[in-house]
C-alpha cells in the first residue's frame, strides 16, 4: 500500500490537470458543471487486486499523443498516423510524452505517466489506459495482492544459480550463435521483427567463466526482459525451471546489494538471490554490451555530457533532451558509477541527480571539484530537493547550477548548458 501511493497519485493528478474540463466547456457539452474522479478496487482472481481510476472528463486527445510521439521521436509521422487509435493510446505512458501546453504543479511535471507506470510495473503489476472523446478516461491498474510470493524462472550463469521474476519476462528461447549480429559497436538478436540488445548475464553480475558452456555450436539461452518500456536480451547458460518463490529480503547488513532484490531458499535447500530487473536493466543500458561508445561522436566535434541519475525514466528523458540538443551523451547509474566514468574519459559538462545510491549528486560533485583534473568541468544539479538547504548546498559543493525536476523546462536545461559549455 506504501509503495502505490506515488503512482496511485500520480495518475489521479493526472484525471484533475488532463481530463476534468472548466465549468464553462463541460456546461457546453451537456454536462455537470462539477466533474468526477472515481477510485473502486475489485479482487481478481490469481491473487491480484484491480484498481480502477476512472474521471468523466474530455478524453484523450489521439491527435494530440499523435504528435507529441512524432515530436518525441517514437517514431515516423507516417508510422504513428497509420496507427489505429488503440494503438495510439498506450503512447502516453512513453518516458517524456507530454500534450500539456505548459509544465505544471499539478500532474506530470513535464516526465509524462512513464513515471508511474514505471513504479507499477517494479511492483509486478500493470497500468493501461481506455477513453473515449468527451466521455472520460480510465486507468486500470493491477496488482498482486502481497509481494512475498511471486513466479520465478531459475537460471544458470556460470556455476551460480538466480531467479528472475516471471513478470518481467516476456520471452524465454534460444537462438543460434550466428544469429547474434552487431549494429553500432552492439550485440543484438532479432525478435518479433526487431532488432534488441543482446547482454551477457555473466558481464553485468561480474561472474568469473567457470561453468560456462563452451560448444560452439551450442545453442545459446536467452531471457527476454521487459521494465519501464525497456525490452533487452539477456544470455544466460541455461534455463533450468518456473517455480512459486517466497522471497526473503537482505538484512540490515545487505539493505542495497546492485542487480540483487533479496534471496529465496529452494526446495532442495540452496539460497539462491533474486535478480532486480531495474537494477540489471540499469546496469546493461550503461554496459558497453549494449550502449554504444561515445568516442566517435567526441571526433565527430559534438560536446560530451555525462548524466548520472539512477532513475530509467528520468535518466532516459535527459538523454533525449541532450541528444536532441545536438550533444553526444553517456549515463551512469549513480554518483560512483559517473566518477569512474569521468576518471575513464572525457566530458565537457555533468548534470547529476543528487539523490542516489552508493554516491549523491552531491558528494559527486564535492569529488570532481577536489580532482586537479576534473576541476573545471561544469556540474549541473537537476533533482526534486527543492529546499532553500539543498539549493545552498547545492552551490556550496560547487555546481555550477540546481534545476529542480518540479519547474523542470526542456529550453531552461539546454539554455544553461549553453552557456556553459
Amino acid at each position: 500500500m506504501e509503495e502505490i501511493k506515488d503512482p496511485l497519485v500520480h495518475v489521479l493528478r493526472n484525471c484533475i490537470d488532463h481530463g476534468i474540463e472548466d465549468p464553462s466547456e463541460r456546461k457546453r457539452n451537456g454536462k455537470a458543471t462539477r466533474g468526477t474522479i472515481s477510485v473502486s478496487i475489485t479482487p481478481k482472481d490469481g491473487g491480484k487486486v484491480e484498481l480502477l481510476l476512472s474521471d468523466d472528463g474530455a478524453g484523450i486527445d489521439v491527435k494530440k499523443i499523435r504528435t507529441a510521439a512524432a515530436t518525441l521521436g517514437g517514431g515516423s509521422k507516417e508510422q504513428i498516423q497509420s496507427l489505429r487509435d488503440e494503438d495510439v493510446l498506450p503512447l502516453v505512458f512513453q518516458s517524456g510524452l507530454s500534450t500539456a501546453p505548459i509544465i505544471t504543479n499539478l500532474s506530470g511535471r513535464g516526465l509524462g505517466l512513464a513515471i508511474a507506470r514505471e513504479k507499477v510495473e517494479k511492483l509486478g503489476g500493470t497500468l493501461a489506459v481506455e477513453s473515449r472523446q468527451s466521455a472520460g478516461t480510465s486507468f486500470r491498474i493491477v496488482l498482486p495482492l502481497t509481494l512475498a510470493t511471486f513466479r520465478g524462472v531459475l537460471v544458470r550463469s556460470g556455476e551460480l544459480l538466480f531467479i528472475v521474476p516471471s513478470s518481467y519476462i516476456e520471452r524465454v528461447t534460444r537462438v543460434d550463435r550466428g544469429d547474434i549480429k552487431t549494429i553500432e559497436n552492439r550485440e543484438t538478436i532479432r525478435f518479433g521483427g526487431e532488432v534488441v540488445s543482446l547482454a551477457r548475464f555473466r558481464n553485468l553480475l561480474e561472474l568469473n567463466s567457470a561453468g560456462a558452456a563452451s560448444d560452439p555450436f551450442d545453442k545459446l539461452h536467452i531471457l527476454i526482459l521487459r521494465a519501464a518500456g525497456e525490452r533487452i536480451a539477456f544470455q544466460v547458460d541455461e534455463i533450468l525451471s518456473e517455480q512459486e518463490i517466497l522471497a526473503k529480503p537482505f538484512g540490515q547488513q545487505l539493505s542495497r546489494v546492485r542487480n540483487l532484490a533479496g534471496a529465496t531458499i529452494l526446495a532442495t535447500g540452496k539460497t539462491v538471490p533474486i535478480i532486480n530487473v531495474y537494477d540489471l536493466m540499469k546496469s546493461a543500458i550503461n554496459s558497453d554490451d549494449v550502449v554504444v561508445p561515445v568516442v566517435e561522436s567526441v571526433r565527430a566535434g559534438k560536446k560530451s555530457i555525462l548524466i548520472a541519475e539512477d532513475s530509467i525514466t528520468a535518466r532516459a528523458l535527459l538523454r533525449n533532451i541532450l541528444e536532441s540538443g545536438g550533444y553526444d551523451v553517456k549515463t551512469a547509474v549513480d554518483g560512483l558509477d559517473a566518477y569512474t566514468a569521468l576518471k575513464a574519459g572525457k566530458f565537457d559538462l555533468v548534470v547529476s541527480d543528487v539523490e542516489m545510491p552508493r554516491m549523491t549528486g552531491f558528494d559527486l560533485t564535492a569529488k570532481i571539484r577536489a580532482d586537479k583534473n576534473l576541476s573545471e568541468v561544469p556540474v549541473v544539479l537537476v533533482t526534486a530537493l527543492d529546499s532553500r538547504e539543498d539549493r545552498e548546498r547545492g552551490i556550496d559543493v560547487g555546481a555550477n547550477a540546481y534545476v529542480v525536476k518540479s519547474t523542470f523546462d526542456d529550453s531552461d536545461l539546454l539554455q544553461i548548458i549553453q552557456r556553459l559549455i
